[in-house]
């Protein structure tokens, strides 16, 4: 409805543009002079003639309104309406002015020198044209930007909007909804990409709550599968101490040796999960540290991030892996403190540090050496959706970089600083 408005708005300040300039255009061609008014003045003057070039004054009825010089026979001039126009011949010429012989017994005996305003109209209808057109352009200029700045904040905005949030759907990031007004043109859209992420969200909980029970199963068979193994393993170090026969002995040691080898392969099925660290593939090459600030300006989606000024040097790293780490740390940021968060840089010796600071209460001092365990999650994530892998993951990427991720908690806010390697 507001697209076909606008789109009314500019055909009509077009078709204004046209008819004000036809009409100005009309109007800028020359006006002749009233032939009436002409000849009352040339009648009057002819009455007047001895007496005004008596008293070098004239006096016209007023309902002629038209400014004139007399001249006499030799060119002088004896009366003039106006110092402004024409007191000459050759001025009345050159100004295109009417010109009207003063007749005396059938004699020419001056001449009548009628203004001809036709230029000065003409400035004053092309400064009306100017000055309309200037007006309506102002107008349009006006209405544009405003069409402009709709389409921006109804159509280009929420498009954007809809794209990041995509791409972080795309990359496992369910904790946020997408909030957007309903009623604009993606109003439809927003409400199902919303659902769409509340759908994915309860199927990744119920895959996590799978894994955990697939966990809790494997553990509790280990313990079931152990306890056994160890009353077999009692048994033969028994059976070894009171059987002397060394066939029989040789027997009960390949059991034992069995029992062993039971016992290592139940242990092995804790560290299976270990295996899916293997399809990060980590390609470290060098890069510029200004390519950092388009990592960290696209982890910080909120826009809550001041990023301090980036020394220039060479650094190594992987891009897709290190915006991996930064998208984690931000969003870590958004989720347990949800405060501004400043990011600082300095060199020392041969590693280039990056600090990530918010202003949260951050973990305890205890937690600190095992937020980035495999599976745990520190007290202040008891009401918060996640697997306790994200921080491990982050740190296999930096040490695979030759990098390092630490923590630091200070007396106004929490501090995460990767350590990256110079080229």
């Amino acid at each position: 409805m507001k697209l076909k408005f606008i789109l009314f708005l500019f055909m009509g300040l077009f078709l204004i543009e046209g008819m004000i300039g036809w009409s100005v255009i009309g109007k800028i061609k020359d006006t002749p002079l009233d032939n009436v008014m002409v000849n009352d003045l040339s009648r009057q003057i002819n009455q007047q003639w001895e007496i005004i070039k008596e008293t070098q004054s004239c006096t016209v009825t007023a309902n002629i309104d038209l400014d004139f010089t007399l001249l006499d026979h030799d060119g002088k001039k004896v009366y003039t309406s106006s110092p402004s126009i024409s007191q000459s011949m050759e001025a009345a010429i050159r100004n295109r002015d009417s010109i009207i012989d003063i007749e005396q017994n059938g004699q020419s005996v001056g001449k009548i020198l009628i203004y001809n305003d036709s230029t000065q109209r003409l400035a004053s209808h092309l400064v009306f044209l100017l000055q309309v057109l200037g007006g309506t352009l102002i107008i349009e200029g006006v209405a544009l930007g405003g069409y402009t700045y709709y389409l921006n904040k109804r159509m280009i905005q929420p498009f954007r909007t809809l794209q990041r949030f995509a791409n972080r759907v795309a990359g496992g990031d369910l904790d946020f909804p997408l909030e957007m007004d309903r009623h604009n043109n993606f109003g439809i859209f927003t409400e199902s990409f919303d659902l769409m992420r509340t759908e994915l969200k309860k199927a990744r909980l119920k895959e996590q709550e799978a894994n955990q029970s697939k966990k809790e199963l494997v553990a509790k068979m280990s313990h079931d599968i152990k306890t056994p193994i160890a009353s077999i393993k009692a048994i033969l170090e028994l059976m070894l101490i009171k059987v002397k026969e060394p066939k029989e002995r040789g027997q009960l040691q390949i059991i034992e040796q069995k029992a062993n080898q039971i016992d290592e392969l139940v242990s092995d099925l804790f560290h299976a999960t270990l295996e899916e660290l293997q399809e990060l593939t980590i390609t470290v090459k060098e890069h510029s540290s200004r390519e950092l600030a388009t990592l960290l300006q696209m982890a910080d989606y909120q826009d809550k991030a001041v990023i301090g000024e980036i020394p220039d040097c060479l650094l190594l790293f992987d891009a897709l892996r290190l915006q991996q780490v930064f998208d984690n740390l931000f969003g870590n940021s958004y989720k347990y403190a949800n405060t501004a968060i400043e990011v600082y840089f300095k060199i020392i010796d041969d590693e280039f540090l990056i600090s990530i600071k918010d202003f949260g209460d951050g973990v305890t001092e205890e937690e600190q050496s095992l937020i980035f365990n495999k599976y745990y999650r520190a007290e202040n994530a008891e009401e918060k959706s996640g697997a306790g892998l994200g921080l491990y993951i982050c740190r296999y990427i930096m040490m695979q970089m030759n990098g390092a991720i630490e923590c630091e908690k200070t007396a106004d806010g929490f501090i995460m600083q990767v350590a990256l390697k110079l080229a």
